[in-house]
């Protein structure tokens, strides 16, 4: 409720009543800059912007607006004393102002299992990973500390470095978009790297809106995302904003994630890593983001991930491997739900590839719809946030096919399994073994295809003839068990071919193989 601000005229014997804008103030545990970022009314124009700049450094204590924004919000950020913000309150301008603190990224400090999760339904690994789509034609703009760029991400500098100005470095100062830190740089690795990136197709943009030492006053943050809400239009390409980053409750940040969804961009945001309620946070309380918990491998939840009703999925993110920023070919692991949320970003980019007219809503919708249900253990979880928080896992159908190295034993199921398979699909999977002398045994274990259609053809050579195939399953053979053997040869080769134009509820096959000596 608005506060009211009573000023008695005694002259004239009158009271006036004017209207006072609320001041939100930080969490008494925050990080303050001493500034506000004062947020104007949404119908404020250009022009009145303009006019309030003036007029509002003249209350400023250093008589300087330290930063505006005029696309994902209206809003400047200035020094105030007390006085000066009673004055500013009662501008009718003025929505509301909010005390500053900071942002920080959301750190925690070989077929990557991260990859290997996401692709498929079980836990059980199967050493490799090839979704149904790359993600290219999507946009994915990184709001972090940069990156360094690596000939295994197709990545961009944006063109803007909101910290340099925040700072108001001389040229010769300016980082100019270089990661300084290394968490954006690993971030990006995740959603479009080509070795450890979900979406390998990606263009990534990225926007330094974190400093040197991985934090930065939201009003930095702000001018990032301001500039990605005046870009998108311009490079006509659909975008997503990805955000490994948050802090303590504000709200101009989250009106302008509100702002972009409005805008047609989806904004996918960390957690947290503080072990507490997301819904206490920013940007990840925000209803129009997609908010990302983390989860270690084995599908236990990562020890210090937020959770709760405002988490919309979760992704793995407890010691995940990704590229590091100190040379060419180096990798680091990290944890995080900062790592979680690029690996979702990468899966978004992949579903707007195949659906272009996704809005952020049904974007929101699909990830959700699409992901593995009850897969991971929150018998961690406090007891209070267990059924509210959403036991959904990322997923993004695939593979079909691809060269399995089967180094012990793992597992593989046709695409979208135990959902209905795409139609109008050929798939070969090569189950390699150790050595050309490595024994393969292979189990298939479920069988529903479309007869006589589509058909499972098991070979121990390529030419899948004569003796060199083993089998043709087709039909519904419901749970099986067919074991077929291979000794002193190099690789099964599984083809699972289907030709009908919609496989109906047919929901394919499962197999798992395990190699020895």
């Amino acid at each position: 409720m608005q506060a009211l601000w009573i000023v008695c005229l005694l002259a004239a014997a009158t009271c006036v009543v004017e209207s006072r804008r609320p001041v939100l103030r930080a969490a008494p545990t925050a990080v303050t800059t001493g500034n506000y970022v004062v947020v104007l009314r949404r119908n404020t124009t250009t022009e009145a912007l303009r006019r309030l700049l003036s007029k509002a450094s003249q209350y400023a204590n250093d008589n300087r607006v330290h930063r505006y924004v005029e696309t994902v919000a209206k809003a400047l950020t200035l020094k105030l004393s007390l006085y000066s913000l009673e004055v500013l309150r009662r501008w009718p301008e003025v929505d509301y102002i909010e005390e500053e603190h900071m942002a920080y990224g959301t750190q925690s400090g070989q077929i990557p299992w991260h990859l290997d999760r996401i692709d498929q339904r079980s836990r059980t690994p199967n050493y490799f990973y090839q979704p149904i789509a790359t993600g290219a034609g999507v946009d994915v703009y990184i709001v972090d500390t940069s990156l360094v760029p690596r000939p295994t991400m197709t990545a961009i500098y944006a063109g803007y470095d909101a910290v340099d100005v925040y700072l108001n470095l001389s040229r010769s100062d300016q980082r100019r978009g270089l990661d300084c830190h290394g968490h954006g740089t690993h971030v990006a690795s995740l959603c479009g790297g080509k070795t450890y990136g979900s979406a390998k197709g990606v263009t990534l943009l990225s926007l330094r809106g974190l400093n040197c030492t991985g934090n930065a006053p939201w009003s930095v943050v702000l001018d990032a995302l301001d500039y990605v809400a005046r870009t998108v239009p311009q490079r006509g390409r659909k975008a997503i904003v990805s955000m490994s980053l948050g802090g303590g409750y504000f709200q101009a940040m989250n009106d302008a994630v509100q702002n972009l969804y409005s805008l047609g961009i989806p904004v996918i945001v960390a957690a947290g890593n503080e072990w507490w309620d997301a819904c206490s946070r920013s940007p990840a309380s925000s209803p129009y983001a997609i908010t990302v918990g983390g989860t270690r491998s084995g599908d236990g939840v990562y020890v210090n991930t937020n959770y709760g009703s405002c988490v919309t999925i979760l992704s793995p993110g407890q010691n995940v491997l990704g590229a590091d920023y100190m040379c060419i070919n180096c990798s680091k692991y990290l944890s995080g739900t900062s790592m979680a949320t690029p690996i979702v970003s990468g899966v978004a980019a992949m579903l707007i590839q195949r659906e272009p007219s996704l809005t952020p809503a049904a974007l929101k919708a699909k990830l959700v719809a699409t992901a593995t249900v009850g897969a991971i253990d929150f018998s961690g979880l406090p007891v209070q946030y267990r059924n509210v928080t959403p036991n959904k896992l990322v997923y993004i159908p695939g593979p079909c096919g691809g060269v399995v190295n089967a180094l012990g034993k793992g597992y593989i199921s046709s695409p979208k399994f135990p959902d209905p398979y795409p139609g109008n699909i050929s798939c070969l999977w090569i189950i390699t073994g150790v050595t050309t002398e490595s024994a393969v045994q292979l189990n298939v274990t479920f069988v529903n295809l479309e007869a006589p259609s589509d058909t499972l053809k098991v070979c121990s050579q390529p030419s899948c003839s004569g003796s060199n195939l083993l089998a043709t399953l087709t039909g519904n053979l419901g749970s099986t068990s067919l074991l077929y053997m291979a000794s002193n040869v190099s690789s099964f080769w599984m083809l699972l071919q289907i030709n009908s134009t919609n496989s109906g509820n047919r929901t394919g096959f499962t197999a798992s193989y395990i190699t020895g000596q």
